[in-house]
């Protein structure tokens, strides 16, 4: 039982570790190229690259 529960806690922070890699590139670009971050921006980038990862965020 114990050896699960850490198991599932390197699982999550592996997760949240990726999460953070990828917020701090973006905000990194926005940063560099001073613009505000647009989600709508990003929503039609996956949608161009018919991406599973839009059908993924219209269920949220």
């Amino acid at each position: 039982m114990v050896h699960l529960f850490n198991a599932n806690v390197v699982y999550l922070t592996m997760q949240n570790n990726t999460l953070a890699y990828k917020w701090v590139r973006i905000v990194y670009r926005c940063w560099k190229s001073k613009t505000p971050y647009d989600e709508s921006k990003y929503l039609k980038a996956l949608e161009a690259r018919n991406s599973p990862l839009l059908a993924a965020s219209n269920t949220c």
